[in-house]
């Protein structure tokens, strides 16, 4: 499984989940970083390129990486925690 996250202004992540979502059924997860927003996808059929073109001006980085399949283990390598 691939993992693409593509890092985008705070400012514009509205107007780029806009344009992302309806190509992505199975939806993106949206984490809080330095630079920005990191809108991660897992899996799917659209290629890097294409979401870098739709992210447009917005997108302040992309990274692509082999994701394990296993729910767990992904959520273990890429999850975020929550301090309460």
């Amino acid at each position: 499984m691939r993992r693409i996250a593509l890092t985008v202004r705070a400012d514009a992540v509205e107007d780029v989940l806009d344009r992302l979502l309806p190509l992505l059924p199975q939806g993106v997860h949206p984490a809080d970083v330095d630079d920005g927003v990191e809108l991660a996808i897992y899996g799917g059929d659209v290629p890097g390129d294409r979401l870098e073109t739709l992210a447009g001006d917005a997108l302040l980085a992309i990274d692509e990486q082999d994701a394990p399949d296993d729910p767990r283990e992904r959520r273990r390598r890429f999850g975020r925690t929550w301090e309460v």
